[in-house]
């Protein structure tokens, strides 16, 4: 069957469709693995952008605890 959600197309066999090797097919065809690709990019779009709000949340908390760990260092080394 398609891989395309909403697609009930069945699959031509590897033979029939003029391939010889490779991965087999997951779509009935070009129209059916475009769409599944429009479908798919706002998704990992979005997780993109959340991630990148995130890593400049990340990165300043990565600054300052990599201060407090400086300074603590420093003061176990002047303990001793």
């Amino acid at each position: 069957m398609c891989a395309r959600s909403g697609c009930a197309n069945r699959l031509e066999s590897p033979g029939r469709a003029g391939r010889r090797s490779g991965r087999p097919a997951l779509y009935c065809g070009d129209a059916c693995r475009a769409a599944a690709h429009r479908a798919r990019t706002p998704a990992v779009t979005d997780a993109l952008r959340r991630a990148g709000a995130l890593s400049g949340d990340l990165l300043s908390a990565g600054e300052q605890w990599s201060a407090h760990l400086a300074a603590f260092t420093e003061a176990l080394n002047a303990a001793r």
